[in-house]
């Protein structure tokens, strides 16, 4: 077995499609999102963000966050989640 993270969910379907195209005899499961202190998904590629960088990761992060918030909450119009 072999474990990817969910993070990336394109990369997990391509390498999950490509081991039963190749036949491989491993099942590749999906493990949860490990995230820093500050909210940041643990991630190799993370792991060498620059400060500004991985501020610029968090507002990306947070602002899909508060969208999301906002659209369970009954929000319907898309324009007014810009900015929220």
């Amino acid at each position: 077995m072999e474990i990817f993270g969910k993070k990336d969910f394109q990369q997990l379907q391509i390498i999950r499609q490509m081991a039963r195209d190749l036949d491989f005899d491993i099942e590749i499961m999906g493990g949860e999102i490990v995230r820093e202190k500050d909210g940041l998904a643990i991630s190799s590629r993370n792991a060498y963000l620059t400060s500004d960088q991985r501020e610029s990761a968090l507002s990306l992060s947070r602002s899909l966050h508060m969208a999301s918030r906002a659209i369970a909450k009954g929000e319907k119009i898309p324009l007014s989640l810009k900015g929220k």
